[in-house]
């Protein structure tokens, strides 16, 4: 699979839930649509680049379009087309100086 420029960072909280979770946003390709929909939009994610704890390390991560989660936002998906992926480990720290890329892998 392709890497992916991760175009942003943010820390997300669902429910009632007190933990926060680090969320990444990218823009999809055709071939990324058609892989998170065999996958059923669950993936494993690597993170490379970001000189932070989450480098090199596989992440399990639930895909969603952007106007879904990490709230209703129909005109930011419409504007940026971005996809979120939530990765399931706790939010530790910021990459400030690069964003990184993804790498996704999948079951199918």
């Amino acid at each position: 699979m392709s890497l992916y420029k991760i175009q942003s960072w943010n820390p997300v909280m669902f429910g009632n839930n007190l933990n926060q979770y680090p969320m990444i946003y990218i823009s999809p390709d055709i071939t990324f649509l058609e892989f998170i929909r065999k996958n059923q939009f669950t993936v494993i994610v690597i993170i490379s680049n970001t000189g932070t704890i989450y480098d090199n390390k596989p992440i399990l991560g639930f895909v969603n379009k952007s106007n879904i989660v990490p709230n209703c936002r129909p005109n930011f998906y419409e504007i940026t087309g971005f996809y979120t992926v939530t990765l399931q480990c706790p939010w530790l720290e910021m990459p400030f100086y690069n964003q990184g890329f993804a790498q996704f892998y999948g079951l199918k």
